[in-house]
């Protein structure tokens, strides 16, 4: 295998990692992605391919839930394999599944995913804060039943209480 071939695996690897990170594994070939692995850790460059991975896990550690972590792991782990199993217990070195786990468990991508869930949450509650305004400021619900009230009260010339309006 040439430097050219084998920067061109390398950059594929990491497309379909890629692939793997944003949810596309339905257009990624197995087999394809299998090979280049394959290929790339008998042709000396393991460290490359387990570097790519390895940033891949930290990346997917900040921003997904467990169910859908896992089944990314599992997807990198089996075309990973022969890294997984042959290459890296070669070199007693910790399996694709404990380094998925370490990088999941590491206290900033905690932090990061419930940053990551408290703004989608926020995004949620705004929204349903103005169905609930349009609901509660229909005729003769109780928002206009109030809102109506607090206005006589100010026509009358009787000093009403202020209301402090929330934007």
């Amino acid at each position: 295998m040439t430097e050219d071939e084998t920067l061109q695996r390398l950059a594929q690897v990491g497309r379909d990692l890629d692939g793997v990170t944003q949810r596309r594994t339905m257009s990624l070939p197995f087999g394809n992605m299998y090979n280049n692995v394959y290929n790339l850790v008998i042709g000396q460059k393991g460290e490359e391919v387990l570097a790519l991975i390895t940033e891949t896990f930290r990346r997917l550690s900040l921003s997904r839930r467990p169910l859908v972590y896992g089944m990314a792991i599992e997807i990198i782990e089996d075309c990973a394999m022969y890294l997984d199993l042959v290459w890296l217990r070669r070199r007693e070195e910790p399996s694709l599944a404990d380094v998925a786990e370490a990088m999941y468990d590491r206290p900033v991508a905690r932090r990061w995913r419930r940053a990551l869930a408290y703004a989608k949450w926020w995004v949620r509650v705004r929204a349903w804060r103005v169905a609930f305004d349009e609901e509660y400021l229909k005729p003769g619900n109780a928002g206009a039943v109030r809102a109506e009230a607090h206005f006589r009260e100010c026509a009358e010339g009787v000093p009403a209480k202020r209301v402090k309006l929330v934007e």
